[in-house]
C-alpha cells in the first residue's frame, strides 16, 4: 500500500514557481476581503519578493492602508526591474498609479512623464481627468500653450468629458480662459504696424493689411510670415483697405488704388485702371466688384473694366460689397444700402424693400442665411433685416444689445455671430438662444476697437486698431453660450 506524502513532502516536490503562485493567489485573496496586514503577512514568505507580481500587490496594500510613499517605492521598484512583466492593464494603472502620486506630491515634471506614458500604454479612450491634468502641468508648469491646447481639445472630446464635478469645472474653467485667446503682435508676422486694416483667409494662410505697415501673408501651421516691402515681388502702397481672394490670385485694394498678386509666379502687379482709394472687393463666380471712395462701383468684364449704375445708384462712395445668391449687397457712405442683381443687372435701393433702414452710411453686412441680413452702420447702431417677414430691427447701444452704435466688421460662425465695434470690442449674438454677450479686455481681446475680422474653423481674427490680432480658438468655447463669459 503507497503511503500518502506529508504536506512537506508535497511542498518539496512544488517548483518554486508554483509556491510563488499559490502563496501570490492567497495574498490576493486576503487584500480582495479587506485583510491587508494578513496579505502583506502572505508575501513576505513568499519565494522571490522582488518578482513584479509581488511588488504590484504590496503597492496596493500600500495605497488601501493610505501609504502613498511605501506605495510609490514599490511601484518605482517594478518600474527599475522592468515594467513589461505586468500585464497590459496593470502596466497602465502603474503608471497612472505613480502619475497621480506624483501629482499629488507637487512633482509635476514627473507626473506629466508619467501620464504621457499612461496616454501611450492606453487601447482604451484616456480618461478625460488625465487630459484635464496634461493641459494643467502643460501651461502652468511648463508655459506650453500650444501642448496644454492639444490636450484640452482631447479632454473635450473625450467620453465623460462634460461630467460635471466642481474641482474639474473650475480647473476646466481657468485653463479655457487662458488658452482660447492668443495674439498675434505685429513682430510676430513682420510688420511695424500694430494697426489691422483687412484679414483674409486662404486656407492655411492668414492675409494681413495694415493702415500704414502694408501687408503680408502669415501661415498658421509654419508660424513663419512673408512680408511684402518693396521690390518687384512686393506691394508698395503701405494703406491696405481691403483684401479679396481667388482661386489663383489675391486682390489689395488700397488707397493708393488696386493691386493684385499672382500665386503660381509670386509676382505682383498694379492695375493702372484704379489710382483712387479702393475700399471694397468681392469675387463672384469670376468676376471682381470693385468699390471705391470717389469713384463708384466697377467690375472686371473682357479684360477691362466697367462701371455699375442707374438712375444714381450706387453712388460715388462704397464701404463694402457681400455676394448673397444672385445679389451684391452694397454698403455705401451716403445712400445706405443699394441691391444689384446679379441676373438682370438691375439696382435699387433697399429703401424700395423696406423704409425704415434709417442710417445712410452703411461699413459692414453679414448674410445669416437665405432669410437673415445684418446691417452694421458707422454711428447708428446694428439692423437685421428679416426677408420673409420683410422686418426691421435695430440693435444699439442705447438698448443694450451692442456695445458701440459703430460696427465697423462682422463675421459668422459656429458658436455665433460676432461683431466688432469702435471702442465696444466685440458683440456675439448667440441665434438659437437669442442673446447677446459682449467680449472685451477682461474676456481676452486686445484691444477694444475691431476694425476687421475673419475666420478658418476653428479660429477666429480680430484684427484691431493698435494691438495687433486677438485669435479665438473656437473649439474652446464652452457649450456655444457661457465660454466666453
Amino acid at each position: 500500500m503507497r503511503e500518502i506524502p506529508t504536506a512537506a513532502e508535497r511542498a518539496t516536490a512544488e517548483t518554486e514557481e508554483q509556491i510563488l503562485q499559490r502563496q501570490l493567489a492567497s495574498a490576493r485573496a486576503a487584500f480582495q476581503e479587506g485583510r491587508y496586514d494578513l496579505s502583506r503577512d502572505i508575501l513576505r514568505e513568499v519565494p522571490d519578493p522582488a518578482d513584479v507580481q509581488v511588488l504590484y500587490l504590496q503597492a496596493q496594500i500600500a495605497l488601501a492602508q493610505g501609504d502613498p510613499v511605501l506605495a510609490t517605492f514599490y511601484l518605482k521598484r517594478i518600474e527599475e526591474s522592468g515594467p513589461e512583466q505586468l500585464e497590459t492593464g496593470q502596466n497602465r494603472a502603474l503608471h497612472r498609479t505613480l502619475a497621480d502620486l506624483s501629482y499629488e506630491t507637487g512633482d509635476l515634471d514627473q507626473a506629466y512623464r508619467y501620464y504621457l506614458q499612461t496616454v501611450n500604454l492606453s487601447g482604451n479612450p484616456v480618461s478625460a481627468d488625465i487630459w484635464l491634468r496634461l493641459a494643467e502641468i502643460a501651461l502652468f508648469r511648463r508655459s506650453d500653450a500650444e501642448a496644454a491646447r492639444n490636450f484640452l481639445l482631447n479632454y473635450r472630446s473625450s467620453v465623460g468629458a462634460q461630467r460635471s464635478q466642481s474641482e474639474s469645472s473650475r480647473l476646466l474653467d481657468r485653463l479655457s480662459r487662458r488658452l482660447r485667446w492668443n495674439t498675434l503682435a505685429p513682430e510676430q508676422f513682420g510688420l511695424v504696424d500694430a494697426n489691422i486694416s483687412a484679414l483674409q483667409a486662404d486656407g492655411d494662410d492668414l492675409w494681413i493689411g495694415t493702415w500704414n505697415g502694408g501687408i503680408c501673408r502669415y501661415s498658421q501651421g509654419r508660424q513663419e510670415s512673408t512680408v511684402f516691402e518693396s521690390g518687384g515681388e512686393s506691394l508698395i502702397p503701405r494703406t491696405v483697405r481691403s483684401i479679396e481672394v481667388s482661386a489663383s490670385r489675391v486682390w489689395i485694394g488700397t488707397y493708393q488704388g488696386l493691386f493684385q498678386y499672382t500665386k503660381s509666379s509670386s509676382r505682383w502687379q498694379r492695375i493702372p485702371f484704379f489710382d483712387e482709394k479702393v475700399e471694397a472687393l468681392c469675387w463672384v463666380e469670376g468676376t471682381l466688384y470693385v468699390g471705391t471712395l470717389g469713384r463708384g462701383l466697377w467690375r472686371s468684364v473682357d479684360g477691362g473694366w466697367e462701371r455699375i449704375g442707374w438712375g444714381g445708384l450706387p453712388g460715388d462712395f462704397i464701404n463694402c460689397l457681400v455676394a448673397s445668391g444672385d445679389h451684391l449687397l452694397i454698403g455705401t457712405l451716403n445712400l445706405g444700402l443699394v441691391i444689384l442683381n446679379l441676373t438682370t443687372e438691375r439696382i435699387h435701393s433697399f429703401d424700395s424693400l423696406n423704409p425704415n433702414l434709417a442710417a445712410r452710411n452703411v461699413i459692414s453686412l453679414l448674410v445669416e442665411d437665405d432669410n437673415t441680413l445684418w446691417i452694421g452702420t458707422y454711428g447708428e447702431g446694428l439692423y437685421r433685416w428679416r426677408r420673409q417677414q420683410n422686418t426691421i430691427e435695430h440693435f444699439s447701444r442705447a438698448s443694450g444689445h451692442i456695445a458701440d452704435d459703430w460696427v465697423l466688421s462682422a463675421q459668422r460662425a459656429e458658436s455665433g455671430l460676432y461683431f466688432g465695434t469702435f471702442g465696444g470690442g466685440v458683440s456675439r449674438y448667440l441665434p438659437e438662444e437669442d442673446s447677446w454677450q459682449r467680449i472685451g479686455l477682461s474676456q481676452g481681446l486686445a484691444a477694444l476697437d475691431i476694425s476687421t475680422v475673419t475666420y478658418t474653423a476653428p479660429h477666429l481674427f480680430f484684427g484691431t486698431l493698435g494691438s495687433g490680432i486677438s485669435v479665438l480658438d473656437e473649439s474652446l468655447v464652452q457649450d456655444h453660450t457661457s465660454g466666453i463669459k
